[in-house]
Formats: structure tokens, sequence, C-alpha cells
């Protein structure tokens, strides 16, 4: 298979640095045109669900997670997370599986959530606790 050549130029980060300098008001009267063609069709896109703010997405996330957290038992005690979301921790069953964080998981999607949920044991925190202070875990 023969080898491709690129002019690198092209795909340089000072090229295009140097090109929106010297071709700046080229493209703000370009941006400007399409906004005053597009106008309806870009603010009702800002106005959709799936472009809402950021604070407002972890909201919703925080709120559906905590629901959902309502449907587990601790596996070591049996306590129930129904009424009380916020007693149910997930401890992952191997460490090296772990990807991120569960604090960090909020700004993903639920489906992602899901993958790391379904990696992790619900522990109520005290279990949860006890298990990583090398004690043993309160049992039923």
């Amino acid at each position: 298979m023969p080898e491709l050549k690129y002019d690198r130029s092209k795909y340089d980060k000072e090229y295009h640095r140097n090109w929106y300098a010297n071709n700046r008001e080229k493209c703000r009267a370009r941006n400007r045109e399409y906004y005053i063609n597009n106008r309806e069709k870009i603010i009702a896109k800002k106005s959709t669900k799936n472009n809402m703010g950021a604070k407002a997405r972890v909201a919703e996330r925080r709120a559906w997670l905590s629901a959902h957290k309502e449907t587990y038992h601790c596996a070591e005690c049996g306590i129930s997370g129904s009424g009380r979301p916020e007693i149910i921790d997930f401890h992952h069953k191997s460490p090296e599986e772990k990807e991120r964080e569960f604090t960090t998981l909020i700004m993903c999607k639920k489906e992602r959530i899901m993958e790391e949920i379904s990696k992790c044991t619900p522990l109520c925190a005290n279990c949860h606790r006890s298990l990583h202070y090398g004690r043993e875990a309160v049992t039923r």
C-alpha cells in the first residue's frame, strides 16, 4: 500500500492560528450571516434538554442516582436504601476494574454510571467504612 504524504503545515496549530488571524473578519461575517439565517433553529437547539447547562445536567443525574439507589440493599447487613439513598455506597469488587471515582461519574451519561455500578457491591455507609478500615463488616 503506498504511503500517503500530507502537507504537515496544514495541520500545524501555528498555521491555523495565523490563518484565523488573517481571516478573522471573514469568519466573523460568515458566522453573523449564519446566525441571521438560522436564528430560530439555534435558539431552539439551545433550549432543548440535551443542551441544558452543566449544573442542571448534574442536578438531574443526582436526582436520578438517588432514586436508583433507593432500590438497593446493603450486601452485608441488609439495610434498605428505600427512603434513605444517601446511606448506600457502591464498593468496587475489584479495584483494578475501577475506572473513575463515583463522585466524578455524575458528569457521565447514565449508561456509563450503570456500567460502573455493575462492577460494584452496594453497601451501607457503616459497612463500607468498616470494610475499608479493615474491620469485619456488620452481618445479619
